[in-house]
Order: C-alpha cells, then sequence, then structure tokens
C-alpha cells in the first residue's frame, strides 16, 4: 500500500497539467457546440486527442527518468522502494493512454454533453474490469502488487480508450445543450 500511495502521490502531480488540459477541452468543445459550430468541436476533439497523449508520452520519460530519485525523497523500506518503483513506471507508461482517456471522456464527451456515456465507461471499467482484475490477481492468485497494480490500471485504461474511441468516432457525443433549455 506504501508503494502504491507513493506512485499514486507522484502521479498525480504529473498528471495535474493533462487533467487541465481535459477540462480545457470541455470548454472548448461544449462553446463550439452551443455557437452552432460542430465541426470546430471535432476540430479541438481531433487536435487535443492526439497532442495530449504526446505530451503526457514526454511527462511519463521524465517521470520514469527521475523516479529514483522521487522515491528517494520518502523514508521508507528498500521493498517498498522497489515496489514503488515498479507501480510508478508502470503508471508513467499507461500515462499518454489515460491522458486521452480524461481529454476524451472529461473533455470531448462531457463537453459534448454525452454525461451518460461517460458515467457508463467510467464505472464499467472500475466495477467489470479493475476491481474483478485486482480481485483475481491479488487475492485468488496472490500476485506482488508490482504485477497487479499496473495490470488492472492498464486494463482499465485499455477498455475505456476502446469505448471513448468508438463514441468519439461515431459523434454521438455532440449534443448542443444550449438547445435544450
Amino acid at each position: 500500500m506504501a508503494a502504491v500511495n507513493i506512485a499514486a502521490t507522484v502521479e498525480r502531480m504529473a498528471m495535474v497539467f493533462f487533467i487541465g488540459m481535459s477540462h480545457a477541452c470541455a470548454f472548448m468543445v461544449g462553446n463550439a457546440i452551443g455557437a452552432g459550430d460542430e465541426e470546430q468541436a471535432v476540430d479541438y476533439a481531433k487536435k487535443l486527442a492526439v497532442v495530449g497523449p504526446i505530451t503526457a508520452l514526454l511527462a511519463g520519460f521524465v517521470v520514469v527518468g527521475f523516479s529514483q530519485r522521487i522515491i528517494s525523497l520518502f523514508q521508507v523500506s528498500d521493498i517498498v522502494r522497489v515496489d514503488a518503483r515498479a507501480v510508478l513506471i508502470a503508471a508513467a507508461l499507461v500515462m499518454p493512454i489515460r491522458t486521452f482517456n480524461w481529454i476524451n471522456i472529461v473533455g470531448v464527451l462531457r463537453g459534448g454533453g454525452d454525461t451518460r456515456f461517460s458515467l457508463f465507461i467510467d464505472a464499467t471499467a472500475v466495477w467489470c474490469v479493475g476491481v474483478p482484475m485486482g480481485y483475481v490477481l491479488g487475492l485468488v492468485v496472490g500476485s506482488p502488487i508490482r504485477f497487479v497494480y499496473p495490470m488492472v490500471i492498464f486494463s482499465e485504461q485499455v477498455y475505456k480508450g476502446i469505448l471513448g474511441v468508438k463514441r468519439l468516432l461515431s459523434r454521438k457525443w455532440i449534443n448542443d445543450l444550449a438547445q435544450l433549455s
């Protein structure tokens, strides 16, 4: 648990920029749809869905490169350091996929008024993918946390990405909420 908490703290600090980017995307997409310019909304969605993950890939390299130094700031045992580094590296490797999902789910889908599908993706990723996988790998198989955590986050993010890309390409996410009021 200490290893996961260390890695999660560092990951959250690294992801602040991308969370902000996803919220900015929501405003940009929602504003374009509300102005009646669906093509501009789609253009924003496409551009940010590419720029975000590329930037996150670079940030992931920085996190991996500095992972030893970052973890050395914490006063923990050597085994916790090893586990924390493994979890942190896994989180950094998943960072581009996670960033795409945030931009797509929080920025594009929610910004486009598709909040129900956003909830569906997030809830099913946790309860139908992550929790069962964590239970099986951690409690049934008895795998170490440095294996369980990466597998859970990777599978959740890939699941979200697959559903999210399908929804993005369908354009069913474009809902002019200004027209509904």
